[in-house]
């Protein structure tokens, strides 16, 4: 019955700390966060190596890098620091879109008022959701978000740049002769 996120500005962290092709596949669920909650506060947890894909996406608040995805908490100084950071928002909701137990952890360590994931840790309150290997990645991670009374607002995936890069890539191929129809 009632919708799990209802009033105030709900806080929410994504988890996604994989490649830059996975952090792309989660777009759609950090649009459909913004498009359900437009006054949300959206953080994504991804690897540096990621984070440009994320950079400029206008539906995130904050983007949160991540070095070292598998160390435990307890032995990441970088890790400490995000929850530490994190905490201060008293998150409504993490969704992590990964099964991987250091980063359930990391989600569980900044205490969220409720917990979604790929994997779960025993002793933790988290609800559990499965990955079904006969669907896209996209439709899993819109999947879980339906825990939160997510509607999906599209599967197409966003990458958003600067205004300077798009200049720069247009002079590109203005000079190779391409033109915008090509």
């Amino acid at each position: 019955g009632q919708p799990p996120i209802s009033s105030g500005r709900p806080r929410v962290v994504i988890v996604r700390a994989g490649a830059i092709g996975d952090t792309l596949m989660a777009t759609p669920l950090v649009r459909a966060v913004r498009s359900t909650f437009a006054n949300a506060h959206v953080t994504f947890i991804c690897s540096n190596a990621a984070r440009d894909v994320l950079a400029h996406n206008p539906h995130l608040d904050q983007v949160v890098g991540l070095s070292y995805r598998h160390v435990p908490a307890a032995l990441s100084p970088e890790k400490t620091r995000i929850v530490r950071s994190l905490k201060k928002f008293d998150l409504d909701w993490a969704v992590v879109l990964e099964s991987h137990r250091s980063l359930v952890d990391l989600a569980c360590r900044v205490n969220p008022a409720h917990v979604v994931a790929y994997g779960a840790i025993p002793g933790r309150r988290i609800e559990k959701v499965m990955f079904d290997p006969t669907k896209h990645s996209i439709e899993n991670n819109l999947h879980a978000g339906e825990a939160l009374g997510v509607q999906s607002a599209g599967l197409e995936m966003e990458l958003h740049y600067p205004p300077a890069i798009k200049a720069a890539l247009q002079t590109r191929l203005d000079r190779a002769g391409i033109g915008s129809g090509d």
